[in-house]
């Protein structure tokens, strides 16, 4: 697929009734890995086609709740996004795998990795920023040591 080419979405149907959309890049046997987006963005990610070859790494984007077309969730929070990767790994048929995160996205990587340790291998936090409303830089609980 060429790297401008974005593939039209796929469903999957949770059991709570809400429809979450995916896309998938990459070679079918690249290493599995999740990509978050950022915030105002959605799965249509063209360059997970190139990285995806050149790192050999599967990637499956999938639009967070609200996003592009899949379902809103009324009253979300950021680890929510747990029950959903592992539903849709589990569909996969993905035992273990990675999670990539930039921007917006980084912090639903980083819920991924603390809540499902024993599937995520490793996780990628890339220019990740807080939700609105965490603490301001420099503040004490914005500090990491």
């Amino acid at each position: 697929m060429p790297c401008n080419k974005v593939p039209a979405p796929e469903f999957l149907r949770l059991d709570s009734g809400r429809r979450i959309a995916y896309r998938e890049y990459g070679p079918v046997d690249g290493f599995p890995t999740f990509y978050f987006h950022g915030t105002g963005s959605n799965g249509g990610a063209p360059h997970l086609q190139t990285w995806g070859t050149e790192l050999g790494l599967r990637f499956v984007a999938a639009d967070r709740p609200g996003f592009g077309h899949s379902d809103f969730q009324s009253g979300r929070r950021i680890t929510d996004i747990a029950h959903d990767t592992a539903s849709l790994a589990d569909h996969l048929g993905w035992k273990r795998f990675a999670c990539v995160g930039v921007s917006g996205g980084g912090p639903y990587s980083l819920a991924c990795a603390a809540l499902l340790p024993e599937s995520v291998v490793r996780t990628v936090c890339a220019s990740g920023i807080g939700p609105p409303g965490s603490p301001p830089r420099g503040s004490p609980a914005a500090r990491l040591s």
